[in-house]
């Protein structure tokens, strides 16, 4: 191509990511010639190589700019490697990346400045401005008129072409499987919709594959308008989104596995073909009947990824098989294998990390009691129709939904040191999207929705909470009992599994469908059998009805249970696990060098293979 050879780059996909405005910008040029070639030739005529060859060069020429397309956008999908939010710098500046996160935060969708027209106030000549990067500066010189040496230009807003904008901040996603770096802050990171399909397409809690370009904004938001803004040096990187793919399948498959066209590049076209000139054939004559365009609503099920069974998912599952007698047992011994006992207990977190099936069942209301009073009453057809003069098929295909959470609430009360923070943690790090929190250092904003504004236009947005994030995974809360002003924030969150916000002038609903997993420890630091659980809690019935399953755990002397906690202690911390009390499907945690270890890796991908859909889950 001739860009790449004008270029210092050797191949075009090295263009592609040092200069990617302009590689883009090739692209989109080449779809739209193909698409206009192929609408004047038939469809035949593929068959010959450049059957163009034939036609005059001015004529082709001609012919090609009476055909008139949809505005085309080139998107690119699965780039080479993943760059993480950590690593986006200087010098990643003007280049094209690949980065994966957890939506945070979403704006409101604005309107932008990208041209207008101004007209000088010497000559009263008109000339376009263009607005790099949604800013306006006006030009410093008249360009209209050579002779014309004035420099105040009266902007004529009529002439303004606009584009929807909305924001989207991005936070990093811990290698771990959902715990945050200790010692490190998850980093950020703000990204541009500027195409009408990508707007409203996430929310708060995805999980999405984002390519873009990087640049970088002045931090001043009067930056245009005054010299200290423009002699300010202090800039804030973001990406300019090319493309992304949101995975909303929080409780299956880990994020690493997102599939998405490998290396495509999509034509899309927000209009249908137009042809200037009669003579001009239509696209839908020659490429026959045209495809229909997805519309924004519809962008969002197409760009959920559809997973299947790599080579490593085959080789876990057979891997896994061999203890296919002793499945069940592998899997809840696999859960924190440094704690010695409290099968049950794992029993349950397990399973309120797989899930269950969400079941709808339709009764109608109405129609069972009235007919069952009518039934009671009246003697005869005459009187039963009396009494119910509206037409009971009518009733039933109106019936009330009655809907099931699928998602298991699991709460484990217990005295000091028995384990139940590490149990919680081993379950936070077997799924991709999960969130630990402390209840003592957890507040009822950070728990549901914070409502903060935005720099620059000062609007109030929403920003995600815990049980938000965690939405389709599992929301941990440790030190429960210490958070007992917060309580009622969970309440319709954990039946409801949803979040109702009205603050600020914004009302709305959102989605918080976790299981939560969460520890206490009793008040007097011993569980005290004379009272009864809330009270032992300080916890209102309410809150605790809407747990499914509650463990007390208590420490009580036991010679042969301490003896052999302490082998397994022993044995776990102090190298000689060959000694320690025999468990028949125990893994490790950690591998010699303290990275976790391939044990609880295979666990983990055998696990997402489970229930691989979030949305409806399969029975086991």
């Amino acid at each position: 191509m001739i860009f790449v050879r004008s270029s210092s780059m050797r191949t075009f996909g090295e263009a592609l990511i040092e200069n990617p405005q302009e590689s883009l910008n090739c692209l989109g040029l080449a779809l739209v010639q193909a698409v206009k070639i192929l609408a004047w030739f038939p469809a035949d005529a593929a068959n010959v190589e450049r059957p163009w060859n034939d036609i005059p060069p001015d004529l082709l020429t001609e012919r090609l700019a009476t055909i008139r397309l949809p505005r085309t956008v080139v998107r690119l999908y699965d780039l080479e490697r993943f760059t993480e939010l950590r690593d986006l710098r200087a010098h990643a500046v003007g280049r094209l990346v690949q980065v994966r996160g957890t939506v945070i935060r979403i704006s409101s969708i604005r309107q932008q400045l990208a041209a207008i027209k101004v007209t000088c106030a010497g000559c009263g000549k008109a000339q376009e401005v263009n607005c790099p990067n949604f800013q306006f500066r006006p030009p410093m010189s008249c360009m209209a008129s050579a002779e014309c040496k004035s420099r105040v230009f009266v902007p004529d807003r009529e002439t303004a072409t606009t584009l929807d904008w909305q924001r989207v901040r991005l936070q990093e996603l811990s290698s771990t499987g959902g715990i945050a770096d200790i010692g490190g802050i998850p980093r950020t990171v703000d990204c541009e919709l500027v195409h009408a399909d990508m707007l409203d397409t996430v929310i708060p809690g995805d999980i999405i594959d984002v390519v873009g370009i990087v640049k970088f904004l002045n931090l001043d938001t009067d930056a245009s308008r005054s010299r200290r803004g423009r002699d300010h040096a202090l800039y804030q990187i973001y990406l300019q989104v090319i493309s992304l793919v949101a995975s909303r399948d929080g409780k299956g498959g880990e994020s690493s596995e997102i599939d998405s066209p490998s290396g495509a590049a999509a034509l899309d076209a927000h209009a249908a073909a137009q042809p200037i000139s009669p003579e001009a054939p239509r696209l839908s004559q020659v490429l026959g009947e045209r495809p229909k365009i997805p519309t924004p609503t519809a962008m969002s099920s197409l760009s959920k990824p559809q997973r299947s069974l790599t080579e490593a998912d085959q080789e876990c599952i057979r891997e896994i098989l061999q203890y296919r007698e002793h499945l069940f047992e592998y899997l809840v011994h696999s859960l924190c294998p440094m704690i010695c006992g409290h099968d049950i207990i794992k029993t349950a977190l397990l399973l309120g990390i797989l899930g269950g099936s969400n079941r709808k069942s339709a009764r109608p209301l109405v129609v069972s009691e009235l007919a069952e009073e009518a039934t009671q009453q009246a003697a005869d057809l005459d009187a039963l129709a009396a009494r119910c003069p509206i037409d009971a098929s009518e009733l039933t295909s109106s019936a009330e939904t009655l809907a099931t959470r699928s998602d298991t609430h699991v709460l484990v009360v217990g005295d000091p040191g028995v384990g139940k923070s590490q149990m919680l943690r081993a379950a936070a790090a077997l799924l991709p999207r999960s969130v630990y929190v402390c209840g003592n250092t957890t507040t009822t904003s950070g728990l549901t929705v914070t409502v903060s504004r935005e720099a620059g236009s000062g609007e109030y947005v929403l920003e995600a909470g815990a049980l938000v994030l965690a939405d389709r995974g599992i929301c941990c809360i440790d030190e429960f009992d210490k958070m007992s002003a917060d309580y009622q924030a969970l309440l319709e969150a954990m039946e409801q599994q949803s979040i109702s916000v009205a603050k600020a002038g914004i009302i709305g609903t959102l989605a918080a469908r976790a299981s939560i997993l969460a520890a206490a420890n009793p008040v007097g630091g011993h569980y005290d059998k004379r009272r009864t659980v809330c009270e032992n809690l300080k916890m209102s019935p309410a809150l605790l009805s809407r747990f499914d399953l509650v463990f007390v755990v208590q420490d009580q002397p036991d010679l042969r249970r301490d003896q052999r906690i302490s082998e397994h202690v022993m044995a776990t911390f102090g190298g000689r696990r060959q000694r320690a009390a025999p468990m028949r499907w125990s893994v490790s945690t950690e591998s010699s060098d303290g990275s976790e270890s391939r044990d609880v890796k295979r666990v983990r991908r055998f696990r997402s293979q489970c229930r691989p859909d979030g949305t409806s889950a399969q029975n086991a």
